[in-house]
């Protein structure tokens, strides 16, 4: 299996901030209460979180506003709990590996901050109340680069169809869900279709997969 640093850091630094908003959680019931650091740990899986995660750099309506632009690039390494990390790590090794291996390591970091970034405004744009955290932005801003630079070869333009799809269909259900920001995965695939657009004349890696 090909080496892929920058979506093992990325991968890395996700799960590191998860850690962080327990710790920051922690550091809340034990200062605003007298919960021992196992009740207080609990609390950090049982109760709202929302003040917790605005501590910790979540996206807020107020977030441009304010001018606070720091949590445009923190958010994207807040999580809304276990299964939401598990989620988009999985989305991020999936589609960082094969982005990284497509045009390279600098490419990567740079599209999942810039398309994690314009993910974040466009949420904090359209949020009206509670906080919004998570990868999934930056990981869509991927997804709408790869729609974009692949297709150079039939096995290419197979897989871009079958990830356009997938970029849809996620979209789609977004708007059944409330708890989903569907603002911050349009905003990055758009961010994403754009940031493509130049990409596409970059020469790529990426090989065609191996016949067995």
């Amino acid at each position: 299996m090909k080496k892929a640093p920058a979506t093992i850091a990325l991968l890395i630094a996700v799960i590191a901030g998860y850690v962080v908003q327990i710790a920051v959680s922690v550091r809340h019931y034990k200062t605003t209460s007298t919960a021992t650091t196992a009740e207080a740990l609990i609390s950090t899986f049982t109760q709202d979180q929302a003040a917790q995660w605005e501590e910790a750099g979540a996206i807020t309506p107020y977030t441009l506003r304010s001018g606070d632009f720091k949590r445009l690039l923190i958010a994207p390494f807040l999580h809304g709990g276990i299964v939401h990390l598990v989620l988009n790590a999985w989305a991020l090794l999936q589609f960082g590996v094969l982005l990284e291996w497509s045009l390279g390591s600098a490419w990567l970091l740079a599209i999942w901050f810039i398309c994690g970034a314009a993910a974040s405004a466009t949420s904090a744009f359209f949020l009206h109340t509670g906080v919004s955290v998570g990868a999934s932005g930056a990981i869509f801003g991927i997804v709408g680069v790869l729609v974009m630079v692949l297709g150079r070869q039939r096995w290419q333009q197979r897989l871009r169809i079958r990830i356009a799809i997938w970029a849809v269909l996620t979209i789609l259900l977004g708007f059944q869900s409330p708890v989903i920001d569907n603002a911050a995965h349009i905003g990055g695939f758009i961010a994403g279709l754009l940031v493509g657009l130049p990409a596409r004349k970059l020469p790529q890696r990426l090989s065609a997969p191996a016949q067995s």
